[in-house]
């Protein structure tokens, strides 16, 4: 609607993925390394946690559109809470193969087992994407399990990613998981923006829209959406996508922290809590502990800290593993250098050994 009246080719805050319009902040650039050390792999589970609105469909999103000419088979399931049979069923239909006349599992998996063998052959692999996955059931999720032991010429023939939000990584940490955790082969949890990334990230997208300074955003006009959004990809894009069509219903030709609040409050916006942008201060004094509370506040506060410490412990853990993948990728890139370097200095050698012997000979007659 408001498209023409701004000269954009394009709506900037669609909601639906799209690589084209995939921002790379730190903790994104990263999960996306994570996302490509697991490809080129091509083995077990990569786990991407997150909060509703992270960017997590929009990460895979960039990550094919990358890879769109690689050999690979992907099959994409967005519906969750699948029985073990369904969840084959759907993947027999999104790997666009034809369903076995017999009934029950053995024949879905068999006729699985069969497509990925002869993909195998052809030298195409097998990639399952799985979104909304903490809402899968346990006995789905070991069937994908046992769907990764599949393998041909010693080399696993699914690969899996578990694409959910935080519930997945808390399934995972359960007992009962214990065979699926020992198959990850990298996991990555998504927050939301840092307070500075919220203005690259809008007028990236607005740029790649065609924007061209119409409207303009004050500065004033970010600040209100870091507080309306906490920094959250998804409020971002609903916020700013009222935001445009609000300047051009006013006839408006600038967007400042009046018309943020105001459409943030039409919209009914909230940021959630502990998002970036949060203010501190509209946290309330603590109220006076009445006798007998004391022990239970105390186990709050401390569950808080628990809380945040594993938060910290994730995040460390985050980049220590981000840091052993990249430096894996090189190792792998330098070999690939070193092979070829070390066949051409054995191929002068070999020459070089050829002529010697050739003027001998000559020397000799």
């Amino acid at each position: 609607m408001y498209e023409r009246h701004f000269g954009l080719s394009d709506k900037p805050f669609r909601l639906t993925p799209d690589a084209r319009f995939f921002y790379p902040s730190d903790q994104h650039r990263r999960a996306l390394a994570f996302l490509e050390y697991g490809l080129h792999e091509g083995e077990g589970f990569i786990v991407i946690t997150g909060e509703p609105g992270t960017g997590k469909s929009t990460l895979v999103s960039k990550l094919m559109a990358e890879h769109s000419r690689d050999p690979l088979k992907v099959a994409s399931i967005e519906t969750t809470r699948l029985t073990d049979e369904h969840l084959l069923e759907m993947l027999v239909s999104r790997f666009e193969l034809k369903q076995p006349r017999l009934g029950g599992k053995a024949s879905l998996v068999e006729t699985l087992r069969k497509a990925f063998v002869a993909w195998e052959k052809r030298g195409t692999r097998a990639l399952a994407i799985i979104d909304e996955a903490q809402n899968l059931p346990a006995e789905t999720v070991e069937e994908l399990r046992m769907l990764s032991n599949l393998t041909s010429n010693q080399r696993p023939l699914l690969q899996t990613f578990l694409i959910g939000q935080p519930g997945l990584r808390d399934r995972i940490e359960q007992p009962e998981f214990e065979q699926l955790r020992q198959r990850i082969t990298a996991s990555f949890h998504l927050g939301p923006f840092k307070a500075e990334e919220i203005r690259p990230y809008v007028e990236h997208r607005l740029i790649q829209a065609g924007w061209r300074g119409h409207p303009s955003f004050e500065d004033s006009a970010y600040e209100g959406i870091i507080e309306a959004t906490g920094g959250v990809p998804r409020l971002i894009n609903v916020l700013c996508d009222r935001l445009l069509l609000f300047c051009y219903l006013e006839s408006s030709d600038q967007i400042d922290k009046d018309a943020v609040r105001t459409v943030a409050a039409e919209t009914g916006i909230r940021a959630p809590a502990g998002a970036a942008g949060t203010a501190a201060a509209a946290v309330p004094e603590p109220a006076p502990i009445a006798a007998g509370q004391g022990d239970a506040v105390n186990a709050n506060i401390g569950l808080a800290l628990v809380s945040e410490l594993n938060d910290r412990l994730r995040s460390i853990e985050n980049r220590i593993q981000y840091t052993e993948r990249r430096l894996h990728l090189e190792l792998i890139r330098l070999r690939k250098l070193i092979v070829p370097l070390g066949a051409t200095e054995t191929a002068e050698t070999d020459s070089g050994g050829a002529e010697s012997a050739t003027l001998h000979s000559r020397a000799s007659n």
